[in-house]
């Protein structure tokens, strides 16, 4: 074989090879993506992912937040609720004590207007307006008095002296008279009625109904 095209082939083998090592190199080196694989976030992608991670964060706790203090909110407003239904009992409860020793004088005085009749105008006059200007003190202290005739029992507001029998099943159980009047504070009952109570009796008199 001739020399130089030895040479010659030595060289065309050795190109051959020195280039397949290059495109290897080129290969194993290359940043492009492999087929079916998504592009490597870039760096203003990789802010925007964190910024958008702190933002979901920081709403998170502002959620947080706002729900610890409707929490706060609510217990609150329970707790000044209940503040000022105690304290609308207490009230209550200092007027109701303040009227119930006075309640025998109001008595007092509307048995002495029965008592005058017709007799002494200028006495029964005077004794009308004080018990007018009474009965308004005690109102503005919040008492009432209540009317009972025809309620049904409730031992809460009547105290029965007497019952009576009646013949109507109808009446059994009802107010059928009132000897002293019930009074009130609120909701308060600070003296129950006297009352005169009916009970069934098929062969009552009708006499005894009252």
């Amino acid at each position: 074989m001739d020399p130089k095209t030895s040479e010659r082939e030595s060289e065309a083998e050795a190109a051959d090879g020195g280039g397949a090592g290059y495109d290897a190199g080129a290969d194993e080196g290359s940043s492009e993506p492999k087929r079916g694989e998504p592009p490597a976030p870039t760096a203003e992608q990789r802010q925007i992912q964190a910024l958008q991670a702190e933002l979901a964060a920081a709403l998170d706790k502002q959620r947080q937040i706002a729900g610890a203090y409707d929490a706060a909110r609510r217990e609150f407003e329970a707790v000044r609720a209940r503040l000022e239904r105690e304290h609308a009992r207490t009230l209550e409860g200092h007027k109701a004590n303040a009227v119930t020793g006075l309640l025998s004088v109001f008595d007092g005085l509307d048995q002495a207007l029965h008592a005058c009749g017709d007799g002494g105008m200028a006495f029964i006059q005077g004794v009308a307006m004080l018990r007018h200007q009474f009965a308004s003190a005690l109102s503005d202290l919040g008492l009432q008095r209540f009317e009972v005739v025809g309620e049904r029992f409730d031992p809460e507001r009547h105290e029965a002296l007497s019952v009576v029998a009646v013949s109507e099943p109808a009446q059994d159980g009802l107010v059928l008279q009132e000897l002293r009047a019930g009074a009130v504070v609120g909701v308060r009952v600070v003296r129950p009625a006297q009352v005169v109570v009916g009970r069934h009796s098929p062969v009552a008199a009708p006499s005894a109904q009252g």
